[in-house]
């Protein structure tokens, strides 16, 4: 029951808002009583922590299936998947600044989690410099360091409302210039 009181939050959630959502709206979409939300919840703040724990915790596990799926998929189609899992970041910017500016605690959650992707995509770029996937000429650490920067504005609401931008629009980007460069392609070589 507390599984499906999450899910149906969550739905409550992307439709209304973190701030707007009610225990009312939950239960009458479940056919429960609210009395049964507050068996299990003690009220919207612990809704709500529970909603950012569930997506975390599934974005962590698609993530690490990704990063450590070295049988069927190459070291570029690892580090392509892992990094472009940024992009279930479907959540519409206006939720996210709500959950950033009302619910620090459960922002910080997510600031967390993109730590942790940071560092598998840091590792397999490493990996990549071991096995000459990457070029030689570029300095790892350079990388890395370029990617920090980059990825930093991938939650940064600001850059992205400025640029009329989505998160995955941004992440696309980011992984086609690191994985394909800045030149345009052409029919002749270099």
């Amino acid at each position: 029951m507390k599984e499906r009181i999450i899910q149906h939050a969550g739905e409550e959630i992307g439709r209304y808002g973190f701030r707007k959502f009610t225990i009312d709206g939950i239960a009458e979409a479940m056919g429960i009583s609210k009395k049964t939300v507050y068996k299990f919840f003690k009220g919207k703040r612990e809704i709500v922590s529970a909603v950012v724990d569930d997506y975390i915790k599934s974005e962590r596990a698609a993530t690490i299936e990704a990063f450590q799926d070295r049988k069927s998929k190459s070291w570029l189609d690892r580090l392509n998947a892992v990094f472009f899992l940024y992009s279930e970041y479907k959540i519409p910017l206006w939720l996210l600044g709500e959950l950033q500016r009302f619910f620090p605690e459960e922002w910080a959650k997510v600031e967390e989690f993109r730590r942790f992707k940071k560092e598998l995509v840091y590792s397999l770029l490493e990996q990549g410099a071991k096995t000459g996937e990457i070029n030689s000429c570029l300095h790892p650490d350079v990388i890395t360091s370029v990617l920090d920067k980059s990825l930093d504005n991938l939650l940064d609401l600001n850059f992205l409302q400025k640029h009329e931008m989505t998160a995955h629009q941004l992440v696309e980007q980011v992984r086609d210039i690191f994985v394909f460069g800045i030149l345009a392609r052409t029919g002749g070589g270099a």
